[in-house]
């Protein structure tokens, strides 16, 4: 019984070091995409500020509320029963 907890231990640490290793690998590439994604990300949001293309806050609420109140009324229905 003891060993295979330490067997899962070790699957699991060896597993752990594998994504640390392939993160390595990869992370100068990462940086090199990311930093222009962020760059396109900002600029994209100051034109939909000054385009008025930027949703609102109360304009994503009430879509959140007409959505979500139907269906838990439907869910919520004796017809179903």
């Amino acid at each position: 019984m003891g060993t295979k907890r330490i067997e899962v231990c070790c699957l699991f640490l060896s597993e752990f070091l594998v994504r640390i290793g392939t993160l390595n690998v990869w992370f100068p590439y990462m940086l090199i995409l990311i930093v222009p994604a962020i760059g396109s990300g900002r600029l994209d949001r100051k034109v939909k500020l000054f385009d008025f293309d930027c949703s609102s806050p109360l304009t994503v609420q009430a879509a959140f509320h007409l959505m979500v109140i139907p269906r838990w009324c439907f869910c919520r229905s004796p017809f179903l029963r």
